[in-house]
């Protein structure tokens, strides 16, 4: 399972997320953190299921935004998709 999962700032510059893209330095652990105010590398992230991704993501965003002191809202958009035909993505604001 391939995923993305990111939280932006409104000028759209990521602040963090969890995704498995690439790999983490010279190990080959595809499932990573990349934390709210680290400019280092990602962190090793330990995938156990869709579920916890969510629980976790969900969970990091949640303190980075108390942490920046603005409040986490959730806007559902529906977006066309070329490859999978459509899909709902989340926007976090």
């Amino acid at each position: 399972m391939r995923y993305s999962l990111t939280l932006h700032d409104v000028d759209g510059s990521r602040l963090m997320g969890f995704d498995n893209a690439h790999g983490v330095g010279r190990e080959t652990h595809f499932d990573h953190e990349h934390r709210y105010g680290r400019v280092a590398a990602p962190v090793p992230y330990v995938f156990t299921g869709a579920d916890a991704l969510l629980t976790d993501f969900f969970a990091a965003a949640d303190r980075a935004c108390r942490t920046a002191g603005v409040a986490l809202t959730i806007a559902m958009e529906d977006t066309e998709d070329d490859n999978e035909g459509g899909t709902g993505d989340a926007d976090l604001a």
